[in-house]
C-alpha cells in the first residue's frame, strides 16, 4: 500500500496571521467540547472565505437569520487542524483568548493521553493497572477510579437538587 502525502501548504504571511488574529479575536470561537474547534460566524461571507483560504476548513449557512435577515455563514476547522490554528495564533490573541486557547489544548492533550495504547495513565494521571482498569466492549481501557469520581459528581449533584439519583 502506497504512503500517502498531505500536500504541502503554502506558507501564511505574518500580515495574514496578525489578520487572522485580529478577526478570530472578535468574531471567533476556541473550544474543546468532544474535539478542539475553531469557528467563526457572521453575515458577510468575504472573511470566512479568507479563513478558509489561509487555514482550511469549511464553510456553511447557518439556518438563523442574523442582522437585516441575512443568513449567517460559519466557518470551521476540524480538530488537528483547530490545534494547529490555536499554536499558531496563542501569543497574537488576549489574555482572554489565551486561556480559552490553553483550556482547550490541555482538555485535548489528556484525551490524547487516555487514548494512546502505549501509556499505563489515564488522562488524570491515575494507574491503569490491576483492579483500576474496566473494559468497555472488551477491549477499551477506562479508569475505574475517574469512572468512580464522576459518578459521586454526578450523585452529590443530583442529591443536592432533590432528585434521584441510584
Amino acid at each position: 500500500m502506497a504512503a500517502t502525502t498531505i500536500p504541502a501548504r503554502k506558507p501564511i504571511s505574518t500580515l495574514d496571521l496578525a489578520w487572522a488574529a485580529g478577526f478570530l479575536e472578535g468574531e471567533g470561537s476556541f473550544l474543546n467540547y468532544s474535539s478542539p474547534n475553531v469557528t467563526a460566524a457572521q453575515v458577510q461571507r468575504e472573511p470566512l472565505e479568507r479563513l478558509e483560504r489561509l487555514f482550511g476548513g469549511s464553510m456553511g449557512r447557518r439556518i438563523t437569520r442574523g442582522f437585516n435577515n441575512n443568513p449567517i455563514w460559519v466557518w470551521k476547522a476540524n480538530a488537528r487542524r483547530s490545534i494547529e490554528i490555536m499554536m499558531t495564533l496563542y501569543v497574537l490573541m488576549s489574555p482572554k483568548r489565551q486561556g480559552e486557547i490553553a483550556a482547550a489544548v490541555k482538555k485535548w492533550r489528556a484525551g490524547r493521553l487516555l487514548k494512546s495504547h502505549g501509556t499505563d495513565l489515564c488522562g488524570r494521571g491515575h494507574d491503569l493497572v490491576g483492579d483500576n482498569i474496566v473494559l468497555v466492549a472488551g477491549k477499551y481501557r477506562n479508569c475505574r477510579k475517574c469512572k468512580n469520581d464522576s459518578r459521586r459528581a454526578w450523585r452529590a449533584k443530583r442529591r443536592a437538587a432533590g432528585l434521584p439519583y441510584a
